[in-house]
């Protein structure tokens, strides 16, 4: 199963160089070209805010050399939009106190997405983000990035403001890149009797298939971005070209599935490129920070969730998008703020887990980040990548006897299970 990836993990920001820092340190020498890297920065930048609707917010003049003027503007018109939806969501939470989901209107394809663009929460969303991209493209002038890369960026790192608005740039890119270019490897493995004939590093490795890409593109292809379209005021299609994939292991110790999970093209005909997963185990920084609510049951976040209500007198987390992600995680961290308790501290479930990835393509990073297009390269079928395993480890399993003993002892009941989802439609398996 394939998910939306997180908004923010620093290993696979920091890997994929999306980050501050990961960008600045990747700009030595012998590595990336800084002229290529600005130009990519500004790039984004500008189809940024031209995705922004701002008719409505300033002028062409302010938009094409903003000031601060502009920037002071732009704050008060989201502190006034975040007031004007406080009350709203107040008054609607007074009239439908029943109601878990208050806010029941959701945008779809057939959206007038201009109107949508002027509720109040997307005012907000318009004004903040418009004026941090303002502010950035303000600094990268004021250095010459466009003019000397290398000179601006030594600049801008000196700057406690340059640092803000390479985080806002870069962060332009990352939000293009999780859209539909990046995609969390949620459930992933094989059912007996496969897992004893290693059938979990096969799964792991057809997920590089021209056959599973193109049904991901099939299935969310030319589709309509909710969020990005109500930004604009128009629609917006996102690509949706898988570059790399990531996930998480079970554990915090190791995974016997991602571990040296490598093929080489050399050493296999009919593999255009080498095929490999990353695991990364070397330390403490490569490890997941264990912040999550699997720990917390159904009635205590029920419970949260109504203290956080009455404590507002709103619901002011509505499972709407633009909202904000991991709308389960923010509810449980309003509740534990009312009560007076630091969030972090319950949240912190403790189990770090170690961090997997893989590019599909030759410079799938690099294209992330805009440094280059898409490459012409040969896919890699779903036959060749079989094949490819047949030989690697499938061969020599089946002629170890503990193995075949193994296999011979396991039947349908081994794998038969009654799987339910609560009402925030999380799977339970249940417990005897």
């Amino acid at each position: 199963m394939l998910a939306s990836p997180v908004m923010r993990l620093r290993i696979r920001d920091n890997w994929i160089g999306w980050t501050p820092p990961a960008w600045i340190r990747r700009l030595g020498p012998g590595r990336w070209d800084a002229d290529i890297a600005a130009a990519a920065l500004l790039r984004r930048l500008d189809l940024a805010i031209n995705e922004i609707r701002w008719d409505d917010l300033g002028t062409a003049e302010e938009i094409a050399e903003p000031t601060e003027r502009i920037l002071f503007r732009l704050e008060l018109r989201a502190a006034s939009a975040i007031e004007k939806r406080n009350r709203q969501l107040q008054d609607h939470y007074a009239e439908r106190r029943s109601s878990r989901h208050l806010e029941v209107r959701t945008a779809s394809a057939d959206t007038d997405w201009k109107a949508a663009s002027q509720e109040h929460l997307y005012v907000r969303k318009r004004a903040e983000c418009l004026g941090a991209l303002l502010r950035a493209r303000m600094i990268f002038e004021k250095v010459g990035l466009r003019r000397d890369a290398r000179r601006g960026f030594r600049q801008l790192v000196a700057m406690e403001d340059g640092w803000r608005g390479l985080d806002a740039a870069i962060g332009e890119i990352r939000k293009v890149g999780l859209a539909s270019q990046v995609v969390d490897v949620s459930v992933c493995g094989a059912v007996h009797p496969y897992t004893e004939l290693i059938g979990g590093k096969l799964v792991a490795l057809l997920l590089h298939s021209e056959e599973v890409r193109r049904l991901y593109e099939a299935q969310y292809g030319d589709r309509i971005s909710l969020i990005a379209s109500q930004m604009a005021g128009r629609p917006i299609c996102r690509s949706a070209c898988l570059k790399v994939l990531t996930t998480t292991s079970l554990y915090g110790v190791g995974s016997s599935q991602y571990n040296r999970l490598r093929l080489r093209a050399a050493q296999h005909a009919g593999l255009p490129h080498d095929i490999s997963w990353r695991l990364f185990d070397g330390d403490e920084r490569d490890l997941t920070s264990g912040y999550g609510t699997a720990h917390l049951g159904t009635a205590t976040v029920e419970a949260l969730r109504e203290l956080s209500a009455f404590t507002h007198g709103a619901r002011r987390v509505n499972n709407r998008f633009g909202e904000g992600s991991s709308p389960r995680l923010r509810q449980i961290r309003e509740g534990l703020e009312a009560l007076g308790v630091e969030s972090s501290h319950i949240l912190h479930h403790a189990t770090p887990r170690l961090f997997c990835a893989t590019e599909l393509e030759p410079h799938a990073r690099e294209q992330l980040l805009g440094f280059c297009g898409g490459e012409e390269t040969s896919p890699v079928s779903l036959k060749a990548i079989t094949a490819a395993w047949r030989r690697r480890w499938l061969v020599n399993r089946i002629q170890n006897d503990d193995v075949l003993d193994r296999v011979g002892k396991l039947g349908r009941e081994s794998v038969h299970a009654e799987l339910w989802t609560d009402e925030d439609g999380q799977y339970r398996l249940p417990l005897v």
